[in-house]
């Protein structure tokens, strides 16, 4: 995770997110990722640092969640 890079979601290769910052979740110190969106509203969005990076399936193959595209 690169803070400020451009990331492609693996549903959807159009949509562009910008990494804004890493946090800590403080109930569960948990590694947060807070990233927004460069489409539509450019809504923000914060989700754990183990699901950022895992890898998940498209069409029968294992990809990463999130892919640095800059």
């Amino acid at each position: 995770m690169k803070v400020g890079g451009r990331y492609i979601h693996f549903k959807d290769s159009k949509k562009i997110y910008i990494v804004r910052d890493i946090a800590i979740l403080e109930s569960t110190e948990e590694v947060v990722v807070t990233y927004q969106a460069e489409y539509g509203d450019r809504l923000t969005f914060v989700r754990p640092a183990s699901s950022w990076l895992e890898i998940v399936d498209k069409d029968g193959k294992q990809v990463p969640r999130f892919t640095l595209v800059n």
